[in-house]
């Protein structure tokens, strides 16, 4: 830069040097969140779906009373996460940096779903004149 002072040279090359770094290093922090929310989101889809089967499974089985244990992770990228079942659809919750992330299935059953719980959870099944299944 000719006609200025090299120490004010300096002084500008650096506060345009930091500024570069922390522009890359907010982009690379960005990238990071957004993968580690679709690995959360991926792994909730996957367990959802895990849940809805075994559903399935039980509702249409010969059984009339009886409690399954669900075969699911306790935790998605350590942290713990809700199950709920609603009429016709399954719900999962996991607070991830301040955000509810949730994901549902639709699950076309007659039965009547209720319950929420925290893994580890069990399907209880009892059949009278209506199906009932309950999380527990």
């Amino acid at each position: 830069m000719k006609g200025v002072s090299p120490l004010l040279s300096y002084a500008t090359m650096f506060v345009i040097g930091i500024f570069a770094a922390s522009l890359i290093l907010f982009s690379i922090s960005n990238i990071l969140n957004d993968l580690e929310k679709r690995s959360i989101l991926s792994e909730m889809d996957y367990v959802i779906e895990n849940i809805r089967k075994e559903i399935l499974v039980l509702y249409f089985s010969n059984v009339n009373e009886g409690k399954v244990n669900l075969s699911i992770p306790t935790t998605i990228a350590d942290k713990k996460y809700l199950i709920e079942f609603l009429p016709k659809r399954i719900r999962m919750k996991i607070n991830f940096k301040g955000e509810i992330l949730e994901k549902e299935r639709k699950v076309n059953i007659t039965a009547n779903l209720s319950g929420i719980s925290y893994p580890p959870a069990s399907i209880y099944l009892k059949r009278n004149q209506n199906v009932l299944m309950k999380l527990i």
